[in-house]
């Protein structure tokens, strides 16, 4: 070949060369990016969802509590006589009987539209009259109502039920109404698994995606996603589909930046990829089995490297792993990982007929501990716990931590004697197993409530909720005991 010839034919393959790198690199970067896009996506719907349950769960709770004080005699008897007896007993001064709830207002309301008595804990109104005059004409034509609204910009959880016997008979005397106030530093905290940040915004924006729940009528959520991060305004409408508030959530888009990288790489590799193909083709045979030798050395060379990263990234899948499945205090499956573990159990218990139950376990008085000790202590009374009931509980039943001092165990396989009598276990272990701190001793007990799987047609969402209603017994028992009907 002559010395013309070959500068040409360098020429042809450098352009090729360039053409062919830029063409692969554009195309994979498309290519991947809307797949990282997607996959953004993906999980921002799967959070807003699972915030939106969280939110939900908590409405339901406020309904619950309406209702168990709304159907009862000493309530139906005192928007009679308004007997202060009734007040002293469960709202006096001092007491923590809102605190434990963990509501801010309780409302009692006549036939009359007329509040015969309200109490606050940490109100956040200068006017609480004026508050109590809006809420009972805002739910003046509605004699039961759970929901979302919103007072001066604040907004809040809300239920509504109307005054009956505990045997439902009887005309019924008004309404009781009970409220909790929602905060956004606390919501951070809820779901900072979820979310980055979340603040909440009173203007509203259109272009919005619709999502259905149990406990709204109206929601919709409009999502930018960003290059850098995905920002969601979860809005809130009322029952007259007047606009609310919104919850503004923001997320680091970590899939993409971390694709990015990615995408160099596995540009670049594909672009040194291209380079030996055209020194092949461009190189004579002579020069061929040279370069097959050189080769060889970088892909061996490149292989280790390849080696080592795929060590590192299973490593750092387990730790991930760990992050996504278990609670970083405690050890024990977190709220996501216990649900999902529980629902696959469950069918496991529908398709071979056994028993299935659930126990919601809660330690009493845990938030006087922490004011009483620090937190610090807390932490060391929930590590305590959660290793004593490791120390009762078998293998194949499933632990977890699903908020501050509220733990479920999932049983399967099991009668429900033996499960009432591990339940008694692990109480009276509770009870006999002190922390202690730095030569303070702690004690606690706990408050349990257990749930049988009725039907095969039960969610894993329904069985917790009789559970709950359990626990909520064992509280109202005085705490220190387990409830099974």
């Amino acid at each position: 070949m002559r010395l013309n010839n070959l500068r040409v034919n360098l020429l042809f393959f450098s352009f090729a060369y360039i053409i062919s790198v830029f063409i692969f690199t554009f195309f994979s970067y498309r290519f991947f990016i809307n797949s990282f896009n997607h996959i953004e996506e993906k999980i921002n719907k799967r959070n807003i969802t699972t915030f939106l349950k969280s939110v939900d769960k908590s409405l339901n709770n406020i309904k619950n509590i309406t209702v168990d004080y709304a159907i009862w005699d000493d309530t139906y008897k005192f928007v009679n006589d308004t007997n202060k007896e009734y007040i002293h007993e469960n709202f006096r001064d001092g007491s923590n009987t809102l605190e434990d709830l963990q509501i801010n207002t309780i409302m009692i309301i006549n036939n009359e539209n007329k509040v015969l008595y309200s109490t606050y804990f940490d109100s956040l109104f200068d006017d609480n009259k004026k508050f109590e005059y809006f809420i009972s004409n805002k739910l003046k034509e509605k004699k039961n109502f759970t929901g979302i609204l919103t007072f001066n910009k604040i907004p809040f959880f809300l239920s509504k039920s109307v005054i009956l016997k505990s045997d439902r008979s009887g005309t019924t005397r008004g309404s009781l109404i009970i409220i909790k106030f929602l905060d956004s530093k606390e919501l951070s905290i809820e779901n900072e698994s979820l979310f980055k940040t979340i603040s909440f915004d009173f203007i509203e924006q259109e272009k919005s995606l619709a999502y259905t729940m149990k406990g709204f009528e109206n929601i919709k959520v409009v999502t930018q996603l960003q290059e850098l991060e995905t920002t969601n305004k979860i809005q809130f409408y009322d029952f007259d589909k007047q606009f609310l508030f919104s919850i503004k959530t923001i997320n680091e888009n970590l899939v993409i930046s971390q694709g990015k990288d990615i995408i160099v790489v596995f540009n670049l590799i594909g672009s040194l990829i291209l380079l030996v193909i055209f020194s092949i083709v461009f190189q004579n045979q002579r020069l061929i089995l040279n370069q097959n030798k050189i080769l060889n050395k970088k892909i061996i060379k490149r292989t280790r490297q390849l080696n080592r990263a795929y060590k590192n990234l299973k490593s750092k899948n387990r730790e991930l792993f760990k992050i996504a499945n278990l609670d970083a205090l405690t050890g024990i499956n977190n709220r996501a990982s216990y649900f999902s573990r529980s629902i696959n159990t469950l069918k496991e218990s529908n398709k071979s007929y056994s028993e299935f139950a659930v126990l919601i376990i809660d330690i009493d008085y845990f938030k006087k501990i922490n004011d009483t000790y620090s937190h610090s202590v807390g932490d060391k009374v929930l590590k305590s716990f959660t290793q004593t009931v490791g120390e009762l509980i078998s293998e194949d039943m499933i632990f977890g931590r699903i908020g501050g001092e509220e733990f479920c165990i999932t049983i399967y396989n099991k009668d429900e004697e033996d499960i009432y009598r591990l339940s008694e276990q692990i109480r009276t272990r509770c009870v006999n197993t002190p922390v202690i701190v730095d030569d303070i001793v702690v004690k606690y007990t706990v408050s349990i409530g257990i749930a049988m799987k009725k039907s095969a047609t039960q969610t894993i969402d329904e069985i917790l909720h009789n559970a709950d209603l359990m626990l909520y017994k064992a509280k109202e028992g005085g705490r220190n005991r387990v409830i099974r009907r």
